[in-house]
């Protein structure tokens, strides 16, 4: 097996790994150090060659990932726990997606309060205002309490109603705190 650890055991590396994770009640380790592609994983540069710090976990623990994807169990791309990657084709790396109908864990969509259309994003711990429109999510924003977001979601739909269109979400935050913030007396 050749050295891809360059004096660190692998335990010291994922040691490393966990110390720079946020662990959740899934036993998930949100990667929080690590820049993100565009589908959510998390990437790092090693030996030369930018890839996924899931097929890095991989490869240190020895395995040939020719030809192979990294799977996670828990279906959370951010999710670096050893634990929960596992290496297969891409074939099956394909039907769990189709299993999960195309939906990362990333995102909790179970709506963190009674208010319609905020939800928690697990990752980052915030709360993000999400509006469906023909079963289609349109993001709105994070904001950091329940009625910011919810606000926000009742400000976009009435945008929608009125108008036809969204408001783009950076708009639509300066309107939402604007809303909060004290109005000064004449």
């Amino acid at each position: 097996m050749p050295n891809y650890s360059r004096g660190y055991t692998y335990a010291e590396r994922v040691k490393w790994l966990q110390d720079h994770a946020r662990i959740d009640q899934s036993d998930c380790w949100n990667c929080q150090y690590c820049m993100m592609n565009s589908d959510g994983y998390p990437r790092m540069w090693y030996e030369g060659t930018e890839m996924t710090v899931c097929r890095l976990i991989l490869i240190l623990q020895g395995i040939d990932m020719k030809g192979q994807d990294s799977r996670h169990t828990c279906n959370n791309t951010s999710c670096i726990n050893p634990r929960h990657i596992i290496p297969g084709s891409r074939f099956e790396n394909m039907r769990d997606r189709a299993r999960t109908n195309g939906k990362k864990d990333n995102r909790e969509k179970k709506p963190a309060t009674s208010h319609k259309g905020v939800y928690w994003n697990k990752a980052c711990q915030v709360l993000f205002s999400q509006i469906k429109i023909n079963n289609i999510g349109y993001y709105l924003g994070d904001y950091g309490s329940e009625k910011h977001a919810a606000l926000a979601y009742q400000l976009a739909l009435n945008d929608y109603e009125k108008y036809g269109i969204l408001p783009r979400s950076r708009g639509l935050r300066g309107r939402v705190l604007a809303a909060f913030r004290p109005r000064k007396r004449l």
